[in-house]
């Protein structure tokens, strides 16, 4: 039955252009707690958008792939993290990071100061969605609500507590959802590239 559920939100709303939509999140959507934030979900990323905030460019200015995008996004929301609020952290991130592997700014700084082997981690980090992971890891192992937004704060900017708060229960937790969602979902990366082209062709 949930499953039905889901494709019957899935068809109701039709986000983008082309009438490709958002589908729901397959394993969530087993939980009845989970049918309002999917379905708010949903509206948020529309609203985004229609301020022509696209998917891909989102994924591009951040230093992430599509796909991890667009999950993260998902699974950040049942956190109550809005889609402003992630954008903005993660504009952060990526900045905090480039910063870091320069050897500087606030995230380096903060790090070395309270664990220098995660500094390491995070200056070494391949990419933004591994040093991401290294930081969700980290978050979940602190106790404290106050250290860990001051982690989060130095990781994210003025959105950290927020972020802190969907953070906290790890990567490998984090990860479930965005692969759920896509399992559901399907890849979104061919989808938002032909939205962008779209859109530039039809404004050109």
């Amino acid at each position: 039955m949930w499953r039905s559920a889901a494709i019957a939100t899935h068809r109701r709303f039709d986000i983008w252009s082309g009438g490709a939509a958002i589908a729901i999140d397959s394993f969530e959507m087993s939980k009845p707690r989970c049918a309002a934030p999917c379905i708010a979900f949903v509206g948020i990323v529309k609203s985004a958008v229609d301020a022509g905030d696209k998917l891909g460019e989102m994924a591009d200015r951040v230093g992430l792939g599509v796909d991890m995008y667009a999950g993260l996004s998902f699974a950040a929301a049942q956190a109550d993290v809005s889609q402003e609020q992630f954008n903005t952290s993660m504009d952060q991130f990526n900045r905090r990071m480039g910063e870091a592997k320069a050897g500087g700014g606030p995230l380096l700084t903060f790090l070395k100061k309270v664990s220098p082997v995660l500094a390491g981690q995070v200056k070494g980090a391949k990419s933004t969605s591994e040093a991401f992971g290294f930081v969700a890891d980290a978050m979940a192992k602190i106790e404290d609500p106050g250290k860990r937004a001051a982690f989060a704060a130095a990781a994210f900017g003025k959105s950290g507590l927020v972020m802190s708060t969907f953070l906290k229960q790890g990567n490998s937790e984090i990860q479930k959802q965005v692969a759920g969602y896509l399992e559901l979902a399907g890849s979104q990366e061919a989808f938002a590239r032909g939205i962008t082209k779209g859109l530039d062709t039809t404004t050109a």
